[in-house]
Formats: structure tokens, sequence, C-alpha cells
């Protein structure tokens, strides 16, 4: 199963590469953890710093309790013998 804070992203745009990059509430996730322990993972330095503005919108602490809610729920209606699907 799919995390859920893979589906939800904003389309973001590279002042110096000038490409169209997607960042999940996943990718702030994981880049908030990176960032405490490293540095980020895009390629293009400026495309990091252009999404610093996006992890700090959404709390590392609040994305945490998401993502941890999430497996949750999906381990609980896996044991369940339910299969959760995305869309409508």
């Amino acid at each position: 199963m799919d995390n859920l804070l893979r589906q939800v992203y904003i389309n973001r745009r590279c002042n110096a590469c000038g490409g169209t990059f997607r960042v999940t509430l996943y990718d702030a996730l994981m880049e908030n953890r990176v960032q405490r322990e490293w540095q980020p993972a895009r390629p293009c330095s400026v495309c990091s710093a252009e999404s610093g503005p996006l992890r700090s919108a959404v709390p590392a602490e609040a994305l945490e309790g998401l993502e941890s809610a999430w497996e949750n729920v999906r381990r609980a209606a896996e044991e369940a013998g339910l299969e959760l699907r995305f869309g409508v």
C-alpha cells in the first residue's frame, strides 16, 4: 500500500534550472528528516532552497504525526483483510 503522504503535493518551479517538480508531503517529511541528519537530496541546490519554505510551512511534527496515524490505519485495514485505495 502506498503512503498517503505521497499523494498530496504541490508543483514547484526551479528558477535556476527551469524544471518543474512535485513536492509531496512525504518529500517534505523526508527532507525534514534528512536536514536534521545530513543535507537535502535534491540534485539542484536551488531546487532544494526553493522547497525550504514548504518544509517550514508544514511542521515536521505534524507530518510525523500524520504518517504515524496513516500507518496505524493502513496496518489495521491490512490485518482486517481490507484493501485501501486512493481516489474516487
